[in-house]
Formats: C-alpha cells, sequence, structure tokens
C-alpha cells in the first residue's frame, strides 16, 4: 500500500454503516493509481467525490431515493440505468450504484445497476400461468416477461417457448427481486437437479436456526452443511470456507446478506430442511 494508491476494500462482516469513521476490513485490494485532485471537487474539500456502493435496498423513501446499507441514494431523470428502471428499485433488490458522495450519509446516483441475477430459484415447476406469463417454482411465483432469455437444454431445441412449459419440468430462473415480486431474466429448462434459492436473507433466526429467501422459510437440521463464500472470509485461496451454524448465523445481517440454500435432488417442499447453505458475496 502506498499514497494515493485506488483500493476497493470488504468489510465481509458488513459491520460498517456511513458515517463511522472505521472499517474492519476481510480484504484490501488494490485497484489502481489515482490523482489526489481526482478525489477532489472543485472547490478542494472531499464532498463531490465520485464513488461506488454495492449492496441490498434496505428502504425506499420516495419516488427518488432510497437506502443503500445505510447510505441514502438519490437518483433524478439524469440518472442512467442498467438492466432496468426505477420501477425495479424495491426493498431487497441487489444494486450498484455510482455518483457524487454529497457527505457522509448522501450520495447523488449518476448510473444504478441491477443486478441481473440477484435471486434465483431452481427447481420443479409447479404451475404455469400462460396468460399473466407467471411461473411457480418452490412456492416462488416469477414473471417471466417476453424479453427474458428462454433455453432448452433439455431436449437441446434451439428455442424455448414459455408454452413449451409442463408442470414437473425442472427449471433453473434467475432474475431480480423488485416490489412486484421476482422478475426472469433467464430461465433455463434442464434436466433435473438440486433444488436452490438465492435472495436477501430475511426473518433470520439464529436460535432456531430458520432464515427466508424470496419469501420461503427455510429450515435447517444438524446435517446442514454452511460455507462462506471465499470473498466474505478474507481469505482469498480460492476456495469457499465451512463454518459452524453459530458462526455462519452471526455472520447474517437481516436483508442484506445474500444466501443460497440448496437441497439434494428435486424437493416440492421446503419442509424439508436444507442441506447446504451458503453466504455469498
Amino acid at each position: 500500500l502506498v499514497d494515493d494508491l485506488l483500493v476497493e476494500v470488504k468489510d465481509g462482516n458488513k459491520n460498517y454503516a456511513p458515517g463511522l469513521l472505521t472499517l474492519q476490513a476481510t480484504k484490501v485490494e488494490g485497484e489502481s493509481y489515482a490523482r489526489p485532485d481526482e478525489l477532489l471537487d472543485d472547490d478542494g474539500d472531499e464532498s463531490g467525490d465520485e464513488v461506488e456502493y454495492e449492496g441490498i435496498i434496505s428502504e425506499i423513501l420516495s419516488d427518488s431515493s432510497f437506502v443503500l446499507g445505510g447510505l441514502v441514494v438519490r437518483h433524478d431523470a439524469q440518472t442512467t440505468f442498467i438492466y432496468g428502471d426505477a420501477s425495479l428499485l424495491a426493498v431487497g433488490a441487489k444494486v450498484e450504484v455510482e455518483g457524487d458522495l454529497l457527505n457522509a450519509d448522501t450520495l447523488d446516483a449518476d448510473e444504478i445497476k441491477f443486478s441481473r441475477n440477484g435471486a434465483r430459484v431452481s427447481g420443479i415447476v409447479e404451475a404455469v400461468n400462460f396468460d399473466t406469463r407467471v411461473v411457480r417454482v418452490f412456492g416462488v411465483d416469477v414473471l417471466v416477461p417476453e424479453e427474458a432469455d428462454l433455453e432448452d437444454d433439455r431436449d437441446g431445441n434451439d428455442s424455448l417457448l414459455l408454452e413449451d412449459l409442463r408442470d414437473g419440468d425442472y427449471v433453473d430462473i434467475r432474475g431480480q427481486l423488485t416490489s412486484e415480486g421476482v422478475i426472469a431474466t433467464q430461465l433455463e429448462r434442464d434436466e433435473p437437479g438440486d433444488t436452490e434459492l438465492r435472495g436477501a436473507a430475511t426473518d433470520i433466526d439464529p436460535v432456531n436456526r430458520t432464515l427466508t429467501i424470496l419469501g420461503v422459510a427455510v429450515l435447517t437440521s444438524n446435517v446442514t452443511e454452511y460455507e462462506i463464500d471465499d470473498d466474505d472470509d478474507g481469505v482469498d485461496d480460492g476456495f469457499d470456507d465451512t463454518a459452524g451454524a453459530d458462526e455462519f448465523f452471526d455472520m447474517l445481517n437481516e436483508g442484506q446478506s445474500v444466501v443460497e440454500a440448496k437441497w439434494d435432488g428435486t424437493v416440492i417442499s421446503s419442509t424439508v430442511p436444507a442441506d447446504e447453505l451458503e453466504l455469498e458475496d
């Protein structure tokens, strides 16, 4: 580390709140050198710095502002949206924002990019409504818009239409969590595999070791395995680390931690305890 080196620091424990003057980093990565004048505004102070911030929306304040990790993000007609628009902003949505930091608590966004893979559900199709284009998988209703990418890896067809889906098909759906629910950006029909859910963890109960993902209550048992994404454990060794149940739940933050739950094989009921929980970056 040297002066004026632009770095990215990661708080894998997610304990930092905007306004605090210290952060306990679990990872520091050098990006590139930056000139001091690039980090200052015309007045020579630190307000107006261009910053990037990624996280999960915890509160919608108005039609033009929301809270991201304790930071108030403001947007307007000049803000550029990538992979969506302002209508997709919702509690639980994962976004990356770029803009001017006005003070320790407020950022004016120049760009807001949605994660196209912030929500995921893989499993057996329980129902398809062709009129509303809603597919239910593992208790999660997913809207599949016409612009979503549909692929058929099971039969090898060049194209797949929503009308081709049938109850009992195995699908892997990835998309975005919005105020209207999960909206698919990609749907793949495949041979039956594991059942999976991924999204922001809510209703976290460390005592009973339960949580909710995409509105589905996830149970655990004494044989459930716990993993921590390599980027979150503070050691960049290329491997995810296993963890005990207590350690895993201690690292979770309500509505902010992204967790993937996995059941071996095709499971149709969430009353079956998950075989694996992974805390993701």
